[in-house]
């Protein structure tokens, strides 16, 4: 009959839409909410079995029913064996004694913190919108310094925030001027350096070039006893061989007449 093949229709349909939606949003095919999700989509059908409503909008719902039932995965406890040692690390650490909460120090008000300071400490360390504001926030609407009101701390406090920044320049000042002399006195001490280091540069080369002077002119010097001393020897040389030579001719011609004499001597 027509409700006995519409329901064949519909267990098809079933079977079918929970095998994909449960793979589509990684879940067991057995999930409550994709189970009753379906089954609602289902009964919203006409008589001949087709479906009336939207099957976006049955994912678009189940998505957020599954991200809205999601529970936050609980961490699990460390596994601690039974038979472990008799000292371990479990033990050390069951035994240390509680660690002691030091008791914390009451937070002074604004007022209280400013209390013992003087007008100068007041005006150093708080400016003149934070004091203002303090004014407000607290009561009564007096000042802190002398009772006055606080138009006047405003113009005392600006007065002297004035007058510290213009010392402040004046320091900021002289130091940029003593950086300037120290810059200078060092570039004029550079210079100098730079000009003994010429200096003493040329003093070397003047000094090199004597001595290398004087070298050669005592080369040359001694060159010239050498060469007059040569000379001087060869003289002497000379003048013994002609000494010799004279002395033999001299001893010939002796010899000679001797000769002559003794011829004569015998005729």
């Amino acid at each position: 009959t027509q409700s006995v093949r519409n329901n064949n229709i519909t267990n098809k349909m079933r079977s079918l839409l929970i095998t994909r939606l449960s793979r589509k949003f990684n879940i067991d095919p057995d999930n409550g909410i994709l189970i009753r999700e379906i089954d609602w989509y289902l009964s919203k059908r006409n008589t001949n079995g087709t479906v009336m409503s939207n099957f976006k909008q049955l994912e678009l719902d189940l998505k957020e029913l599954l991200a809205s039932s999601k529970k936050p995965v609980k961490k699990q406890k460390q596994f601690i064996p039974k038979n472990r040692a008799k000292v371990s690390m479990y033990d050390t650490v069951k035994k240390l004694p509680p660690i002691k909460k030091m008791p914390q120090e009451r937070q002074l008000s604004s007022r209280e913190k400013i209390m013992h300071l003087s007008d100068y400490q007041k005006a150093k360390y708080y400016n003149v919108k934070n004091l203002s504001q303090m004014m407000k926030d607290e009561k009564p609407m007096k000042s802190l310094i002398k009772n006055e009101p606080i138009e006047n701390i405003t113009k005392k406090l600006q007065f002297q925030t004035n007058l510290e920044r213009q010392v402040l320049d004046k320091q900021r000042q002289k130091k940029q001027e003593n950086n300037e002399k120290l810059y200078f006195e060092n570039q004029v001490l550079k210079d100098v350096e730079k000009y003994e280091k010429e200096q003493e540069a040329q003093k070397y080369v003047k000094l090199q070039r004597r001595n290398e002077l004087k070298a050669f002119m005592d080369k040359q010097i001694d060159e010239k006893k050498l060469q007059k001393k040569n000379q001087e020897e060869e003289k002497k040389e000379d003048a013994l061989k002609i000494k010799a030579l004279l002395k033999k001719e001299k001893d010939q011609i002796m010899k000679e007449t001797i000769q002559k004499k003794k011829f004569q001597i015998r005729r």
